[in-house]
């Protein structure tokens, strides 16, 4: 029994490196969905997710206010709440960033200024930012993505790896789109 009150049987290597308990270094599955599922109900949120695909995979949820949603088990279980509509973290920024000595590009979506989704890339190698765009209208930045993906598709430009492109004709066409797309403001 670990001091919780868990019923455990742990392998000496378990008490050196992760504790004796599973339910409590939150390594049980069956536990992390049961506490999953007991903070929606909590948030008057429902699983609509078919079945528990494990801690840190989203899974398909519809939040109070009727918004279909997929929030990360870990996230929500870490206070980050489970509808990025409901909690003011509606996608407004698109960026594009360089690795120029790997020679690739990535593109996506965050929220405000970027700083934190920047910084990661930053780690990455991904230290120069082409372009910026915060403070996009509504839904705006999640439509700009996924018209960038259309093109590249069509243009058959092939991901290197994720959504990390080879920057000869990628990061010109890419640039096309945004400083063209309506709504967006121009970069100066």
């Amino acid at each position: 029994m670990c001091s919780a009150g868990h019923q455990c049987t742990p392998r000496p290597s378990n008490a050196q490196d992760h504790g004796i308990c599973e339910v409590c270094a939150r390594r049980c599955t069956r536990a992390a969905e049961a506490a999953f599922r007991a903070r929606l109900r909590e948030l008057g949120a429902a699983l609509v997710e078919p079945s528990w695909l494990g801690n840190d995979r989203p899974h398909q949820v519809l939040c109070a206010a009727g918004h279909t949603c997929s929030p990360r088990p870990a996230h929500v279980q870490q206070g980050h709440g489970v509808c990025r509509f409901c909690a003011n973290k509606e996608w407004d920024t698109f960026y594009l960033v360089a690795d120029e000595d790997a020679g690739l590009v990535k593109f996506g979506i965050t929220n405000g200024t970027g700083r934190a989704r920047l910084a990661r890339h930053r780690r990455d190698g991904f230290a120069t930012v082409v372009r910026l765009l915060t403070n996009l209208p509504p839904y705006a930045p999640v439509r700009l993505e996924a018209d960038v993906l259309a093109a590249l598709r069509l243009a058959r430009e092939e991901p290197a790896r994720g959504r990390e492109y080879f920057p000869d004709h990628v990061t010109a066409l890419v640039l096309d789109i945004v400083d063209h797309y309506p709504g967006v403001p121009r970069p100066h």
